[in-house]
């Protein structure tokens, strides 16, 4: 009887996170929610907490995706004005003057939107900044010009699902 009520109540769950499209990573620092038809990797491929993952399309040239890196931070306080100076600096001088499209504070967030070029692709990236407890929280939308428009709204819903525990 016990396994039947585990067994209703994960199908349960089940039905309403692919009701409502979402599915939800949670650990002990952070929590974020992102689109079911988008994947997960937590591997930490390329010293990141976690990358979620558009899904494939008809003719994709690249997949959409939001990654989280974790930076520890000296014992001494770097405020979140630091922390993006600093951020801000190395976007231009990494991508030119001009790369910085945006850069504005929002809900004790800053968030850079910017372009470059890595590996001869074009591409946007929406980047959030969090301080809290001697850490840095830098999500990172990336996206290429022909399509950021179309996933730039779900992204932007994944990086305010974010929170810091």
């Amino acid at each position: 009887m016990k396994k039947l009520s585990l067994f209703l109540t994960l199908s349960i769950i089940l039905v309403v996170q692919t009701a409502f499209g979402q599915q939800q990573f949670s650990n002990d620092e952070f929590a974020i929610e992102y689109p079911a038809n988008w994947s997960l990797d937590t591997s930490g491929i390329m010293g990141t907490q976690l990358m979620i993952i558009s899904e494939i399309e008809k003719d994709d040239q690249f997949r959409e995706n939001i990654n989280l890196i974790i930076q520890d931070l000296p014992t001494y306080d770097i405020s979140l004005d630091d922390y993006t100076s600093i951020s801000e600096k190395q976007i231009k001088d990494a991508f030119g003057e001009n790369s910085i499209m945006e850069s504005k504070r929002e809900n004790g967030k800053h968030k850079i939107v910017y372009k470059g070029t890595q590996q001869g692709i074009e591409m946007i990236f929406e980047q959030i900044y969090i301080i809290k407890n001697n850490k840095a929280y830098v999500l990172t939308f990336t996206s290429i010009p022909a399509t950021y428009e179309k996933f730039k709204a779900p992204a932007e819903k994944i990086l305010e699902s974010f929170k810091v525990k």
